[in-house]
């Protein structure tokens, strides 16, 4: 295929996207509404279900009770069926703003395109940072590496050269990690090697997160403990003297009471809610297990640039060096260091980054458009080495030729000039300057850096001999021009955030590549904006480099906090990845995008804060969904399993218990998941920490309130069904007051798990409209089964009295009461504990 240096027209785009279609892989297969409702019938407990209905239907012939055993296998499916879909759709959505882009070359102009628009025959601009976005050749490259890990398994770079090496391919995924390039895409989507590997590995699962593992492991000791207690319900119901053909509903019933089917689909709809509030607080979450991850964060590390600051540069001042430029060819002579300042900001400039073209820009307005242009035709760019973080400056060799009043008789004169642009320390060490002259520019430094000021050195070398490639060895005895002092204005409103940010109880860690005066004059501007900022409190890592950055994260996560990184360029990506939650700026490294788990959409801290308040509000809803459904699975159990021992008849039939865990769980239930977070998440919370081992929604006190909560409703109904059958002999009524007991009893307790930190007299009822609505649905449906003649036949029941719903009232109104209690003395030890700051000592 033959390539041009202008690219392709756009004719010739049309043409071969025809032919070759989108560069893309596979999309992520959209989720079908079939497929989600399979899944709801791939659970264990469902097939068990299924075949109860069948025996119940078939062999034991009692049609009524299999109808009631298959309306809550069909009311389950529906319900997670709708909760999973809508989840599915809404991950859809959100997974789709993030787009990769690439530049590219089309009828002779730079444009940046989707990279799935690109089409064999494409000139793709390759920068550091950028994923290669296809498979192709290096048609230019100046001092290019590229990680090819992800194709290899080599985490070492490899050095790429142009079209005329043998070491010239590049290939979709891999990463540019030094140097600038073109290159001529060859193969794209699913032709690329990239594209093979998917296509083998399109068939395979993605894994389950954490958050899943939790579930998982839960559901299947659930499943076990279930399934003994089920079995013992059936031997030593037999034994005792029960039907068979009733203890063998029992314990189907029990199945479907102890296990909850909707948690797993609660806890979906959660995370999915919560990612789409996080969403209108401008911050995109790509997983869902990092929604929640988010509600247990204890410290932040903060870029400085672009992040407390505006990342916008600008230049504000020159301070050159005194000593005239004599030391450099004669033909020069005539050019000051101050004059000569601007012609290096142009010429040793790759435009890689907002501080280069901050540069590139006050240096254009100095010289001017018309001779910038001479500039770039008189100074031709032989050779360079790319900036890295690593060694902190990027270095160009030039060749000179002066046109005009300066010709020799022989022709145009020629010669080679290295300039080399920088860290100032780096370059100052660099430099040929006395040990005096170091020392007062040192000193320039620290001011300056004191005062918030971001500095850039120049210095320039003349090659006395013709050379074939620039190395690192060349940059030594340079001559030192001087500095651009630049300034980054701080972000409005990010006083305020950090300070919201330590009421939250955030550690803040400050991590940058700058010097510490400077990132320190920078938090003494954020104090400006707000009085209230704790700077004392802020831990300051300066000169850090990448490896460092890492190194960090992981010593923090050592000492037991739950880290979350921000970061933008490819530097950032190891730190970002250990991270608890890795965050960049929508404009980061596309390897940097693809590293983290959250994407700022406004490049604003205080969006940082707002996504933790929102993670925490995910934290606490699941908190609320565990206690309140567990909290009702058991009740059950323990009232079955505690009268098999007992001298007495089983309190509940199996259709009442289906009854119960239909209505009573279900709907309240799903209204929790869009419960309005508390004000208590603004405060400091005692959480879990979230690692691999495991999810944090399911502490011990959330187990001491299920077991407490399960344990006194289960025997409390035993109790009162004990006292009734004894007083009046009439099995059914007693039968329906535990029906009714049990059925209500959640209705009113749900109230109160509305907030496990506070008390219920302290939480607005009318917060969640829809919760009102699903307990006046479940009372509403509560009474059918036992005034309604024909579901009174079906469930065995008989209308209560006054006096009796008085009974079912209080015991209702009791177990608010209990909860309270147990709320009350648990979390009176802990409110010093959610109101003390955090405090940590400053280091840099």
């Amino acid at each position: 295929m033959l390539f041009t240096d202008k690219g392709l027209s756009y004719s010739e785009v049309f043409r071969l996207q025809a032919r070759f279609g989108r560069n893309e892989l596979d999309r992520n297969h959209r989720v079908s509404w079939p497929e989600v409702l399979w899944r709801q019938f791939k659970s264990p407990l469902i097939f068990v279900l299924i075949l109860a209905t069948g025996v119940t239907a078939f062999l034991l012939k009692e049609p009524v009770d299999a109808a009631v055993i298959g309306a809550a296998v069909l009311v389950n499916t529906i319900l997670g069926f709708i909760q999973e879909f809508r989840a599915e759709r809404s991950l859809e959505a959100l997974q789709q703003m993030l787009t990769p882009t690439c530049k590219v070359i089309r009828d002779g102009r730079r444009r940046e395109i989707e990279a799935a628009e690109l089409v064999p025959g494409d000139i793709v601009i390759l920068e550091i940072g950028r994923m290669v976005p296809a498979d192709g050749v290096l048609v230019e490259a100046d001092g290019m590496s590229v990680e090819e890990a992800i194709l290899t398994g080599e985490s070492v770079p490899v050095q790429k050269q142009a079209v005329s090496s043998e070491n010239s391919q590049v290939y979709m995924g891999t990463t540019i990690v030094t140097g600038i390039g073109k290159m001529a895409v060859e193969k794209i989507g699913k032709a690329t090697r990239m594209g093979q590997i998917a296509a083998s590995l399109a068939k395979q699962k993605p894994k389950p997160t954490p958050l899943m593992r939790e579930i998982e492991r839960l559901s299947r000791w659930l499943g076990a403990a279930v399934g003994i207690i089920a079995a013992a319900i059936f031997i030593f119901g037999s034994l005792a003297g029960h039907s068979p053909k009733d203890m063998f509903t029992m314990g189907v019933a029990i199945a479907v009471a102890a296990i909850p089917e909707g948690l797993a689909v609660s806890l979906t709809a959660i995370l999915a809610l919560g990612m789409r509030r996080i969403l209108k607080r401008k911050a995109l979450v790509k997983k869902l297990i990092a929604a929640e991850t988010l509600g247990s964060v204890t410290t932040i590390c903060v870029d400085k640039t672009g992040t407390l600051t505006e990342g916008k540069m600008r230049v504000i001042e020159t301070v050159v060096s005194t000593t005239p430029m004599a030391k450099m060819a004669k033909w020069l002579n005539g050019y000051t260091s101050k004059d000569f300042l601007p012609i290096a900001a142009i010429l040793v400039n790759d435009l890689r980054d907002p501080l280069e073209t901050a540069m590139d820009q006050w240096a254009r307005k100095e010289i001017g458009d018309k001779e910038t242009e001479k500039l770039v035709k008189n100074y031709r760019r032989l050779d360079e080495i790319p900036f890295s973080p690593n060694y902190k400056y990027i270095a160009t060799l030039h060749q000179i030729k002066e046109e005009g009043r300066r010709k020799k008789e022989e022709g145009e004169v020629t010669a080679e000039l290295l300039l080399v642009s920088g860290a100032p320390e780096v370059i100052l060490e660099k430099s040929n300057l006395s040990a005096k002259e170091k020392a007062e520019w040192t000193a320039k430094f620290e001011h300056f850096g004191l005062q918030g000021y971001r500095l850039v050195a120049f210095a320039h070398k003349n090659m006395n001999q013709r050379i074939n490639a620039l190395t690192h060895q060349h940059i030594d005895n340079l001559t030192w021009l001087g500095i651009l002092l630049f300034d980054d204005p701080v972000r409005a409103g990010v006083g305020d955030a950090l300070v919201h940010a330590q009421k939250l109880g955030l550690k803040i860690h400050v991590i940058t590549g700058d010097y510490l005066p400077t990132t320190e004059a920078v938090v003494e501007k954020l104090k400006a904006q707000s009085s209230k900022l704790k700077v004392s409190e802020i831990i300051i890592h300066a000169r850090v480099k990448p490896e460092e950055k890492l190194a960090i994260v992981k010593d923090l996560q050592a000492k037991g906090e739950v880290v979350a990184m921000t970061g933008d360029g490819v530097n950032d990506a190891p730190a970002l990845k250990a991270a608890d939650i890795g965050i960049v700026v929508a404009t980061a490294a596309d390897v940097s995008k693809q590293t983290a788990d959250m994407v700022l959409l406004d490049n604003n801290f205080a969006t940082i804060t707002a996504a933790i308040l929102e993670g925490r509000g995910i934290h606490q809803n699941l908190k609320k969904v565990v206690a309140y459904l567990m909290s009702g699975a058991f009740s059950e159990v323990i009232l079955v399993a505690t009268a098999l021992f007992l001298p007495i008849p089983m309190p509940l039939v199996a259709k009442q218990i289906l009854w119960i865990n239909l209505i009573s769980d279900g709907f309240p239930a799903l209204a929790l998941t869009v419960e309005p977070y508390e004000r208590k998440v603004t405060q400091v919370t005692q959480v879990t920490q979230v690692t691999q081992a495991g999810a944090t929604f399911f502490d011990r006190r959330v187990k001491q309130i299920m077991a407490l909560v399960s344990v006194v409703t289960g025997l409390v109904t035993l109790s009162i069904f004990w006292a009734a059958w004894a007083a009046s002999g009439d099995l059914m009524l007693s039968r329906s007051l535990a029906f009714a007991i049990l059925g209500t009893g959640s209705l009113f307790y749900v109230f109160s798990v509305r907030s496990l930190d506070r008390p219920i007299w302290k939480v607005n009822p009318l917060k969640n409209p829809w919760l009102i609505l699903a307990v006046a649905a479940g009372f509403g449906l509560q009474f059918l089964p036992l005034y309604h003649p024909s579901l009174q036949r079906i469930f065995e029941t008989a209308p209560l009295s006054l006096n009796q719903w008085g009974l079912v009232t209080a015991v209702g109104l009791a177990m608010i009461a209990i909860i309270e209690t147990i709320k009350s003395l648990y979390y009176q030890p802990n409110r010093k504990l959610l109101t003390s700051p955090v405090r940590s000592d400053r280091r840099s």
